[in-house]
C-alpha cells in the first residue's frame, strides 16, 4: 500500500473539488507493526488503497498535566513524530496556560499552541 503525505492527500481533495466528483473514500484506521497510526483511503477511480499518517491525541488531564499522560505523549512523539494534546478545562485561557507549562516541561519538542485549543507537539529537526 502506497503511503502519501498529508499534503498529497489535500491535493487529491482539491482535485475532487476541481472536477466536482468525489473519488477518495476513507476506509479505516490501522496501526503498523511499529505502532504508528494510519488512515487508509481508497481511490474509487482505480480501486487503489493508500495510507496517510494519522495524528494521535492525548488527554493530558483536568486542570493539570498528569505525569503518566505526559509520558504517554512523549512516547508517541518519539515513535510517530507528532501528537496533539488537550485538557479537560473550560476556556482558552486555562488551556493556553497548561499548554505553555507543558511546552516548558518538554523543551526537546516543538510545540504549536493554536487558537482553537490546538496544542501539537512535534520532534525537533536535527
Amino acid at each position: 500500500m502506497k503511503a502519501l503525505t498529508r499534503e498529497e492527500l489535500y491535493q487529491l481533495y482539491k482535485e475532487e473539488e476541481r472536477i466536482g466528483k468525489d473519488f477518495i473514500e476513507w476506509e479505516r484506521t490501522e496501526e503498523d507493526e511499529k505502532g504508528r497510526l494510519y488512515n487508509v483511503y481508497k481511490d474509487t477511480r482505480n480501486g487503489d488503497f493508500f495510507k496517510v499518517v494519522a495524528v494521535r491525541s492525548v488527554h493530558i488531564g483536568f486542570n493539570t498535566n498528569d505525569p503518566d499522560k505526559v509520558a504517554e505523549l512523549v512516547a508517541i512523539v518519539d515513535r510517530e513524530g507528532v501528537c496533539d494534546a488537550h485538557w479537560g478545562v473550560t476556556g482558552r485561557t486555562m488551556h493556553s496556560i497548561l499548554a505553555e507549562r507543558l511546552a516548558k516541561e518538554l523543551p526537546q519538542f516543538n510545540c504549536e499552541i493554536g487558537y482553537n485549543y490546538l496544542c501539537r507537539f512535534t520532534k525537533k529537526e536535527s
